[in-house]
């Protein structure tokens, strides 16, 4: 892996480009959720060797120059694009040696959102992550959010914004959740998804009790307490699931602004979406999908 300087981008959203003008859904995405909450945008492209090469791979000096040059123009007119679009939006633009997934893992720990998109592999597009995505996901120190290429813009204001809920992953992701809603004036439908051996399960001697959905959705409200107090503004609604995760919150987010869920984080995707299950979810998600990992600020 590219050992890559840590730098603070407080206040600012990241933009993985992969320099393709015809996969910029994510970079508009991107720039449309900066210009809401008036903060700048840094478009960060990578350069020098394909996602799939050694990190350390050694190239001809001009090769990489002709790289560096290419991914420099195509900045330059993205950020050209973004302002046209968002007047006032500040953008910066930076384009860097190497593979693009540390440089935003790295850029993840600070960034107020890392924003990248989906790349179909093998002709299956919209099913697969591409090798930028999947990193990111899965080394994530802050807000991530994968955008998906397919995303159309035909949201209206009742479309609200899906957390999922496991109750051991949840803090920062629902305080992210519930931010979002409050700035977009979007309900929140927190999901939490049911199967046996929950953890939320009622146990005794003969192993896990089958709660009732009325225990569940209990549970659910209690867990979301603090923060509907904190967030009276935003209106939320409770959904129980029995069955998996990932078919519960794409089901949920069909029709959603955006998906978020959590992670324990420290690189390694835990908890109860992830796994190849949550590689699916991200994969597969019809809205932004975001994934927000516990204690950020202190790695």
């Amino acid at each position: 892996m590219n050992e890559t300087p840590v730098r603070d981008f407080t206040g600012q959203v990241v933009l993985g480009t992969t320099g393709a003008e015809q996969c910029a859904t994510a970079e508009f995405w991107g720039a449309a959720f900066a210009a809401r909450r008036r903060l700048p945008v840094l478009l960060l492209g990578a350069f020098g060797h394909g996602p799939t090469a050694a990190p350390d791979a050694i190239l001809l000096p001009q090769i990489t120059e002709d790289a560096q040059l290419a991914m420099t123009s195509y900045l330059e007119q993205m950020r050209t694009n973004l302002q046209s679009q968002y007047e006032n939006l500040d953008v910066g633009v930076e384009a860097a040696p190497g593979h693009a997934g540390p440089w935003l893992a790295d850029a993840s720990r600070s960034a107020d959102l890392v924003v990248v998109g989906t790349r179909g592999l093998n002709g299956l597009s919209g099913l697969l992550l591409g090798s930028t995505s999947q990193y990111l996901v899965t080394h994530a120190r802050g807000p991530v959010a994968v955008v998906p290429s397919s995303l159309t813009e035909d949201l209206t204001d009742g479309d609200p914004i899906v957390l999922g809920v496991d109750g051991e992953s949840d803090s920062a992701a629902t305080e992210f959740a519930f931010e979002q809603a409050r700035t977009e004036g979007r309900p929140l439908v927190a999901v939490h998804s049911w199967e046996p051996g929950d953890r939320w399960a009622d146990r005794d001697e003969r192993g896990p009790a089958v709660p009732t959905d009325d225990h569940l959705d209990h549970v659910l409200k209690e867990t979301l307490a603090q923060h509907t107090e904190r967030f009276p503004e935003v209106e939320v609604r409770r959904q129980v699931v029995r069955g998996q995760s990932d078919v519960a919150l794409l089901g949920a987010s069909a029709r959603a602004a955006m998906l978020v869920v959590g992670t324990h984080g420290r690189g390694e995707v835990r908890g109860l979406l992830f796994g190849s299950t949550s590689m699916r979810l991200f994969a597969r998600a019809s809205c932004p999908a975001i994934v927000v990992p516990e204690r950020t600020r202190q790695q």
